[in-house]
This record gives structure tokens, sequence and C-alpha cells, in this order.
């Protein structure tokens, strides 16, 4: 199979397999537990902290790693952990996660008052628009690093620093599933309230994730029981699946550099096929780009006029190839993407959109192979 849908999901790092499966093996205890194996695991969580903040820029010290299940229960709890109150600003993008904005739109119920950004027509958010709804009253920021649909990367030292001018009290949420190996973060630079990831974006675990927050930071607990990770959110930690996350973002990181040349040959390559494009008549089909060349490269969204994406993926998935047509947490709508549609996307391209991710392992060849099938669909369509 030819994976070219990697916003939506990663497999596991190769290099990472025969230390997953060892960590597996030995550290398997309870870390509550009382006795000597119960102490290794406990060792192994302190190990995987240090590590996942190593690969984030944590060096200053004074944050905290709250193990959980991945990027929507890193957003949830940025979100109810907080402990909002009727009243309080909070300042979102309309093209967020779903993991942000359907927990908002719940807030919002109980008098939270959430203030919304628009994209532009490339899907970043301008900061000007920023500035005009931060205020004094604010009390919670989100940015997502990088958008899962337009790749659109946030500048994350200037959204720190009007954060800190306009509303010195808020917090601020980044929402860093997309961004680990493909843009940096220097946590002592960027100096975020809290971080969300999850490790099937960047080769590790799935069902795994982390939210990185200040030490200092108050939370009210969404998950009660046993009192794990101080209270915060209880249940019995796996400390073999924690140690393989960090070690995944450990690798990430390292080869961040390497993977973003390649990916840029990728992404050239790609859309250098997309521009010999025909019909089934051999009329020349123009694509159209939804992110500008600033975006990530690993994110390449655009539309083919006259087609719809949805019809086009289904016929590539029979020739053993797996794109998106956006994201896939929102696979199943027969609405146009949402996202597309806030951006100023007419209808029929929304439609027409295709999503090719890349990961740090794709290669040439896999894009080549695409380039034909897609050809070859599109004259049969």
């Amino acid at each position: 199979m030819i994976y070219l849908d990697n916003a939506a999901s990663t497999y596991p790092a190769p290099e990472l397999r025969e230390f997953m499966a060892d960590n597996c093996a030995r550290y398997f205890a309870n870390p509550s537990a009382g006795h000597h194996a119960a102490l290794a695991c406990r060792r192994a969580l302190d190990g995987a902290a240090g590590e996942l903040l190593a690969a984030l820029g944590a060096k200053s010290g004074g944050q905290r790693v709250i193990w959980n299940s991945g990027g929507t229960e890193g957003n949830n709890f940025a979100i109810f952990g907080a402990d909002l109150k009727a009243g309080d600003e909070v300042v979102y993008s309309t093209i967020d996660h779903p993991s942000v904005q359907e927990p908002l739109r719940l807030l919002a119920t109980r008098g939270v008052q959430l203030r919304a950004i628009l994209p532009d027509s490339q899907g970043a958010i301008p900061l000007d628009s920023l500035a005009a709804v931060l205020s004094p009253a604010t009390a919670l920021v989100f940015t997502t690093a990088v958008h899962n649909e337009s790749g659109a990367v946030a500048d994350l030292p200037a959204w720190r620093r009007m954060i800190s001018e306009r509303a010195p009290k808020a917090r601020w949420h980044v929402d860093f599933v997309q961004g680990l190996g493909k843009v940096p973060c220097s946590w002592d630079l960027c100096r975020p309230d809290s971080l969300a990831i999850g490790g099937h974006k960047f080769h590790g675990p799935h069902s795994s994730g982390a939210l990185i927050c200040r030490r200092d930071l108050k939370w009210t607990p969404q998950l009660l029981g046993g009192a794990q990770q101080e209270g915060l959110r209880s249940g019995t930690l796996d400390a073999a699946t924690t140690m393989n996350l960090a070690r995944a973002a450990a690798v990430a990181e390292k080869e961040r550099l390497a993977a973003l040349e390649r990916v840029r040959g990728l992404r050239r390559q790609l859309q250098d096929g997309l521009a010999r494009l025909v019909d089934g008549k051999g009329r020349p089909i123009v694509p159209v780009y939804h992110g500008g060349e600033a975006a990530s490269p690993f994110i390449v969204m655009f539309s083919l006029p006259g087609s719809e994406g949805a019809i086009l993926a289904r016929a590539l998935g029979s020739e053993d190839i797996a794109i998106g047509t956006g994201s896939a947490c929102s696979a199943e709508t027969k609405s146009p993407n949402k996202t597309l549609t806030a951006m100023g996307v007419p209808r029929d391209l929304a439609f027409a959109a295709l999503r090719v991710s890349f990961s740090r392992y794709s290669t040439a060849d896999e894009v080549a192979s695409f380039l034909v099938s897609l050809q070859k669909v599109l004259k049969s369509y």
C-alpha cells in the first residue's frame, strides 16, 4: 500500500519497534504498586518525562508532563481543567480542531464568552485579528501550531509576545499535535502555558499523548480515582507506552531538519506532477492549492476542479493508495469541508479537495505511483 495520509495517523517508527517490544516485555507492572517492578516503572516514567521535555526544548525547568490518550484529551483537559467561569473570555480560531471547538461550544452554554478568529484565504490566523480580540479579560487562548488541513504554521513566538502584551493574565494553550517533528518548538523561547501532543502523529504509539504544562498552573482534575499523576488524571499508567512516546518524540525532533528538506522535495515533485494532469478528454486540469508556500510541506491540500474529492479518494483506494479528503476526524460528513469554507473557498472546490500528507518516511517512488494512479482515475472519472 502507498500511504499518504500521515496527517491522519502514522505507522510506528521502524527504528523503534525493537525498543517498543522490549519495553512492553519489561515494564508491565502497575507503577503505583509497592514492589521492585513497580519502582522500575516509576523510574521509567520519570525518564520518559525528561526525554519528552528535552525534545520540546524545555530546559529551564518548571514544567510537568501529564500523560494521556492523545491530542483530543490534551485539548479537552486544557479547556475543562482550566475551570472557566461564566463571563470568562476564550479566544480561538474557527478552524481549530473539533477537540477544541466542541468543548468550547459546551462551555458557551454555561456562560463562557467565545471570541472567534477567522483564518485568511491560506488558512493562517492573522496576528492583527488576534490583537483585535485579546483583552485584559481574556482567560484562555488557543493556537494551532500546524493546521491539519491547510498546513498553515503559526508563528508561536509572535503569539507569545502578543498575548503577553494584550492579555497578560490569560493561559495560552498550543495544539502541537501536527507540529512535533515538523516545526521547531523551543518551549523556553515560546513559553506556552500548556501544549498538547499525540503519539500517532509522529510515529509513536497510538492512543498515547501528553499535556505539557507549567508546574505552577492550577487544574481541575478530569479523571477521578486513584489520584495518579498528582491527582490530575487518575488511572494506571502504562510505563512502556510512555517510554515509547517520549523516544518517538526525541527521534522526530532529531530527524526534523533532515525530514523537512526531503519532504520539501516531495512537495515539489507532487506539484510538478499535478500540473501535468489531464481529464478524460485530454484537457489540462489546473489544481487549486489551499495553503501558501509558507505552509508546512508535510501537508498539501488541493482541489481538482470538476471532480469530487471523496469519489477520487475511493477510486484511489481501489489502487491501494491512501490519501485524505480533509480531517479524518470529520470524514463521514456530507457537508463541504468546514476549514475550506471558513477560508472562503467556493463550495464546488471544497467538495473537490484532496489532502496528501507526508511523513519522514515518504518516498519519491510513492509520489510517482500516486500521480500515475491519480491520472488513471481522472481519465475514467
